[in-house]
C-alpha cells in the first residue's frame, strides 16, 4: 500500500502498509498501490438508494487498483480494438503475432511488475524490497496505444511471449532488436509447483547480452525474474543492434 500518514507531495510507502519477507523468504508484496485517502463510494446506513463517498485507507483500497489494471490488461489482449489496432508498434519485431488472445495469469502478473517504479526507499537499487516489492505500477508504461498521452511513449515497444514451456536442461533465446534511447526491461513469471520444501522447484534465469555486458540473474526462491538495464549499459548507436534474452531451466 503507498500513501503516508498524512497527505504527501511523493509517493512512499504507508506506514501501516505490511511488510515481507514470508516465512520460506519470498519476496512480497509484488507490487505495492494507492492506499491512503482514497475515495471511495459506500451505500447510505438506511436506503440502498442513498450513496455517499467516504475516505478509505488499507488493503480493501489498494488490491482493488491492481486488480482493475490486471482487467484493463486483459482486455487488451482479448479485444481487437485495442491490440490487433495497435499491432504496427509491435510488427518491428516480426516475430510477433498479432492475433488478440486471452492472457495468463501469469503474464498479466509480469506486465504489472514490469511496468512498476520503485517509490523512494532505503533498500539498495540491486536487493529485494520487502517494503513495496517491485514498486508501484502505472499501465501508461506498459501498453501502447494511439492515446500517447496515458499509454506507452513513442518510440517504445512491448514483446510479449505466453505459455511457454521450458524442459529440464532447455535453453530460450530471444533477440530483441534494441532502440535507442531508452532503458531495457526483461520480465519473466511462471508457476512453480507445489512443495512441502523451501525453495523453488522449477527453478528458472536470466541471461542478458548486450553489445558490451552480460547480465544474469539468479533467484532460488521467487518465480518472477525482472531486469531493468540503463540506455548506457546497453551501448546501442543505432537501430537494428540485437540483444539475446536466454532463459534457462536448473
Amino acid at each position: 500500500e503507498s500513501g503516508s500518514d498524512s497527505v504527501a507531495t511523493k509517493p512512499q510507502v504507508a506506514s501501516f502498509s505490511s511488510r515481507g519477507p514470508t516465512n520460506d523468504g519470498r519476496l512480497k508484496p509484488d507490487v505495492v498501490a494507492p492506499a491512503d485517502y482514497v475515495v471511495s463510494a459506500c451505500s447510505g446506513p438506511t436506503s440502498s438508494s442513498s450513496i455517499r463517498v467516504r475516505e478509505m485507507r488499507g488493503t480493501s483500497s489498494a488490491a482493488p487498483v491492481v486488480a482493475g489494471m490486471a482487467l484493463l490488461i486483459r482486455q487488451y489482449f482479448e479485444d481487437d480494438k485495442f491490440f490487433y489496432k495497435n499491432c504496427a508498434v509491435f510488427q518491428r519485431h516480426g516475430d510477433m503475432d498479432c492475433t488478440p488472445f486471452s492472457p495468463s495469469g501469469v503474464l498479466l502478473k509480469a506486465l504489472i511488475i514490469t511496468s512498476a517504479t520503485k517509490l523512494a526507499s532505503s533498500s539498495p537499487a540491486e536487493e529485494l524490497d520487502y517494503m513495496q516489492g517491485f514498486g508501484l505500477p502505472l499501465i501508461k508504461d506498459i501498453l501502447p496505444c494511439e492515446m500517447s498521452n496515458d499509454c506507452l511513449e513513442s518510440g517504445k515497444s512491448l514483446i510479449v511471449y505466453d505459455k511457454m514451456w521450458i524442459s529440464p536442461s532447455e535453453n530460450v533465446v530471444v533477440d530483441v532488436e534494441l532502440r535507442p534511447p531508452g532503458a531495457l526491461k526483461v520480465t519473466m513469471v511462471y508457476y512453480d509447483q507445489p512443495s512441502e520444501e523451501e525453495g523453488l522447484t522449477v527453478d528458472l534465469n536470466f541471461h542478458l547480452s548486450t553489445p558490451c555486458a552480460n547480465i544474469s540473474t539468479n533467484d532460488p526462491k521467487n518465480p518472477v525474474e525482472k531486469l531493468v538495464v540503463r540506455s548506457e549499459d546497453l551501448c546501442c548507436t543505432g537501430a537494428g543492434q540485437t540483444t539475446s534474452c536466454t532463459v534457462s531451466r536448473s
